[in-house]
C-alpha cells in the first residue's frame, strides 16, 4: 500500500478542517515531532512503516520530503479503506478535529492528485499491490495549499492516527505526530 497517500491524505485533512484569514501573514511551519510510530497495543499485520523517511523542506517548509521504502506485508485488493483520525493534543486531552475514509485502489486512481508522484516513485499502477518491498526516491511534494494552517491559531501538537481496514477488522495502524510551531 502507498503510505503516500496516506500522510497527504492526512495534511489534507488537516486542511480541509480549518478556515483562516487570506490576508493573515504566514507565522508558523509545521515539523514531524515523533515520526511515523505503530498504534499502541497494536500489532500491525499488513505493512512495515519503519523503513519510511519523512521530513520538511526548506526553513519555510515549501515541501514534505519523503523517501525510503514502503514494506507491504500482504497483498491491497479493492476491499481494503484507509480511515483517519486527526485529534489536537490539549492541555485536558485529545480534541478530535477531522475524520475520513476512503477506499485505497480508488484512491490511486487519481492522477492530478498532490499524492500522484509518489505513486509514480513507487511504480505502483493499480491493485492490488502485491506484498513486497517498494522502494520510493526521494520525493517532494508540494505543501502550499496547507497555508493556511500556518496560523498562530493553529499552533500546537497535532496526532494522527491512520488505519486500515478490510471490512471492520483494522490491519494496521499508525501514529503521525506533527506541530504547527511559531517560526
Amino acid at each position: 500500500m502507498n503510505y503516500a497517500i496516506l500522510f497527504v491524505t492526512v495534511l489534507f485533512a488537516i486542511v480541509q478542517n480549518t478556515v483562516a484569514d487570506d490576508d493573515e501573514d504566514v507565522c508558523c511551519a509545521p515539523r514531524f515531532v515523533d515520526g511515523v510510530k505503530s498504534c499502541p497495543d497494536f500489532e500491525n499485520q499488513g505493512l512495515n512503516e519503519k523503513a519510511l523517511v519523512m521530513g520538511f523542506q526548506g526553513e519555510d517548509s515549501d515541501g514534505l520530503v519523503m523517501g525510503g521504502a514502503f514494506d507491504v506485508l500482504m497483498s491491497i485488493d479493492d476491499e481494503y479503506e484507509l480511515e483517519i483520525s486527526v485529534q489536537k493534543l490539549t492541555e485536558v486531552g485529545k480534541e478530535y478535529m477531522y475524520g475520513a475514509a476512503a477506499n485505497i485502489c480508488g484512491s490511486m486512481k487519481e492522477e492530478d492528485a498532490p499524492w500522484s508522484p509518489v505513486v509514480k516513485s513507487v511504480n505502483i499502477t493499480g491493485c492490488p499491490i502485491k506484498e513486497g518491498v517498494y522502494p520510493m526516491s526521494e520525493v517532494v511534494l508540494n505543501l502550499d495549499f496547507a497555508s493556511s494552517l500556518m496560523k498562530h491559531e493553529f499552533c500546537g501538537e497535532y496526532e494522527i492516527e491512520v488505519a486500515v481496514l478490510k471490512a471492520l477488522d483494522k490491519v494496521a495502524c499508525f501514529i503521525l505526530s506533527i506541530e504547527v510551531y511559531e517560526k
